[in-house]
Parts: structure tokens; sequence; C-alpha cells
């Protein structure tokens, strides 16, 4: 473990901790530590992540007071108190709501029952929960120094790695793929994969192809990696999602829409692949059901509502379509979206008979967001011209109000 020795009680006015003791200093040097990296400071009895900074004195460091736990007792824990951790440990592993402070709090003393593996693992898990990547991965190495063929950890210090800094965790990615010692996992792959995706969505053209064509090359043939009758179905049904998004961009279209099959098929609880799948064979009836699928599945995009207000509205079926519409904005939306939105909201509320008023304002909100749109001014007049015939009571021809599409999702979108 990267640890500094430290005497917590050294705090300065903005609660930094001093390390211009001989203890911290001698540390220091053992570790070679520089500002602006973490390490775990301890004091013998407690210990803490920090960030290193230089200041007028010399380094010092920022406790991340959150990551407080007791240093390692494992080996004076009475059993009692051993078991007594792991029942807490467990429920809060299992809580939907769980404490992290308090797991780190229960891992010192369970490093002898667990291994010091796992416990930096689970300690990996606390502190990035916590919002600190950086210490996580400093428990991720402890973890893959004491086993370094476990792929749990191996995915793990990638996808943490790849929050940080996408250039390094492409650069391990492309280690882990020429190691001749490492033997790639499904975990390990699924890991790469979304690294590589990350890279291909920050380039374009033929930089950003190339790392398209590298996901699809790599995921050729999953089933033959050697932990694939014990990776979970989520691990595969990521991977082939990935994969259908690189056959996206490369304009494979068939073949993206079997991916996202394969995804399906391999964990029905996926929202990602559903919602793809469904933008992607838009609108026949399979893709409506896969929206709403990607819904109920919880989908955190606002593309499947966008989508189902459009289909709905287009079928005259408006009470449906402004319950997607409304769905679709209970999300952040970019304008031609959010102008859509409004527009079908207009559409829909005035041909179920709602007060002219309400649906005037709801085209001119439309308008404010989108005033290059043609189409959205022609709805606009042809609304006012129905009206105007409405008031005066006279039988004329009314012009039609179209409902259309501003927007559609990109591989970036889909893929974020």
């Amino acid at each position: 473990m990267r640890t500094i020795w430290a005497d917590l009680n050294a705090r300065t006015q903005d609660d930094f901790i001093r390390l211009n003791t001989r203890g911290s200093t001698k540390s220091l040097e053992r570790v070679g530590a520089k500002s602006g990296e973490w390490i775990w400071l301890c004091d013998g009895e407690l210990m803490v992540g920090a960030v290193l900074r230089e200041k007028a004195d010399g380094l010092a460091a920022k406790p991340a007071w959150e990551t407080i736990q007791e240093h390692s007792e494992a080996e004076s824990a009475p059993e009692e108190v051993v078991q007594a951790a792991l029942r807490r440990l467990s429920a809060e592993m299992k809580s939907p709501d769980r404490n992290y402070r308090l797991i780190l709090q229960q891992l010192s003393l369970l490093e002898k029952r667990l291994g010091s593996a796992r416990v930096n693992y689970l300690r990996a898990r606390a502190v990035e929960a916590l919002g600190y990547p950086e210490l996580a991965l400093l428990a991720l190495e402890d973890a893959i120094a004491a086993e370094p063929d476990n792929p749990r950890y191996i995915y793990q210090e990638l996808e943490v790695t790849s929050r940080i800094d996408l250039d390094r965790a492409v650069e391990k990615a492309d280690e882990l793929l020429r190691s001749k010692s490492q033997t790639l996992s499904v975990f390990v792959l699924a890991a790469v994969v979304r690294i590589l995706q990350q890279m291909a969505a920050r380039e374009s053209g033929e930089s950003a192809d190339k790392y398209y064509r590298q996901i699809v090359d790599l995921t050729r043939d999953v089933s033959s990696l050697p932990d694939s009758e014990t990776a979970p179905p989520s691990t595969f049904s990521l991977i082939h999602t990935v994969r259908g998004y690189a056959h996206l961009h490369l304009g494979n279209r068939e073949e993206a829409i079997a991916a996202f099959g394969d995804a399906i098929a391999d964990d029905p609880l996926n929202a990602d692949p559903r919602a793809a799948r469904g933008f992607e064979t838009y609108p026949s009836l399979e893709s409506i059901e896969d929206l709403k699928q990607a819904i109920h599945l919880g989908s955190l995009s606002f593309w499947p509502p966008y989508f189902l207000a459009h289909y709905y509205a287009k079928e005259n079926q408006f009470a449906r379509a402004l319950e997607y519409c409304s769905m679709a904005q209970t999300f952040p939306l970019p304008n031609d979206v959010a102008a859509n939105i409004l527009e079908w909201r207009a559409i829909s509320a005035y041909l179920l008979g709602e007060g002219q008023v309400e649906v005037r304002k709801l085209f001119e909100k439309a308008l404010e967001l989108s005033p290059q749109s043609a189409r959205l001014r022609a709805n606009f007049e042809a609304f006012h011209a129905r009206a105007d015939v409405e008031n005066l009571g006279i039988d004329a021809k009314q012009a039609d109000l179209v409902v259309e599409r501003d927007a559609n999702p990109t591989i970036l979108d889909l893929a974020a």
C-alpha cells in the first residue's frame, strides 16, 4: 500500500496535514510521492486517503476525511469482532443504499479473513463510490499485486483508469492485448472494448474507424475465451452492445442489429441494446416494443420517449403522444429535441380539444428554441388558420398539421 506516516492531528488552518516531521519525510522519500498524487496517510491507528500539495514549507496532504478507517487490526481482533464486521459488511453490500464509509470501517478488521486482495478490491469499490477514483487505483494496484490474474480486478482497474486518464487506459489495454503471460478474459475484454469505444468517440474519420474495427475484431468469437462458461450474462451483453455500436459507426446496419439482438438475448434486462435496436428498426412494431421495454428497464436517455412521442403523434394517438412528451421532458434536452416535443404537445393538445391559448404558448416556446424551422412555423400558421376558422364558424378547408422529427441520436449519444 502506498502509505506515508503522518500525524493526523498536525493540521493547518486550511485543513492540510503537515508532512515535515522526520517520519513523514522518510516515508515520502521511500514512496517517491510528488505534489498532485494521491496516497494513504497513516498514524499507526487510523489511515485516510489524501492528495499531496506543495506548500510554503514543503509537501502537505489534503485528506479526504470520508475515507478514514482504522489501520489493519486483523491479527489482533477477537473472533466475535471479526464475525460482527463480516455481518455488517454483508448487509451493506446487499443494501440498495450502501453506506460506503461503514464498509471501509469493516475492511480493516477483515484482511486476514478475506485476504488482502479481496479487501483492497472492496476498498477500491468503496472509495470510488465516495468520489475518489485515484485512491481506488491505489487499492486496485495492491489487489492486483496480490492476485495478478484476477480478471475482476483488472477490469475494475481499466474502468477506473479510463475515467481518470483515457490515454493511460488505452496504453494499459494495449499492454494487456500484447501480453504473452496475460490470458484475455471476458471481463478484461469488456473493459478493453469500452475503452476503445471511448477513444473512437473522441476521434473522427479514419482514426475513429481504426478503433471501431479493432472492437469488431476483438469481439468476433467471445465464446472461445477461457472464462466464457462462468462470466455473467451482463458482461456478454455489454460486449455485444459495444460491438453493435461499432458496426453502426462502420455502416454495417444489419450486423449492428444482430449484435444488439445478441446483447438482449444474453441479458434481457439491459436497456441499452433494446433502445439501440429500437432506433435502428424504427418505426416497425418491433421497434416500438423495444423502445417501451428500454423505458421499462430504466433507460437513462430521453431518446426512447422522444421516438415514442413522435410515433404516437404520427398515428393520431395524441393522448399517448402527450404521455411520452411529458416523459421526455423529465430529461435535459437539446434545443432541437425540446422544440419537437413542444411542437408535438401543441399539435396533440389542440387536436384533443385543449384551449387555444395554451396551444399558442406551446408553439411560441417551440419557435423560441428553433426559430429557423420552416415546418414548425408552417404548423403554427396552420394552427392560427384553423383557430380563425373555428372562431368565425366558417366551413373552410383546413391546413394539415405535420408531425416530423428534427433530431436523430448519433453513435456518441447512444454509446454515452
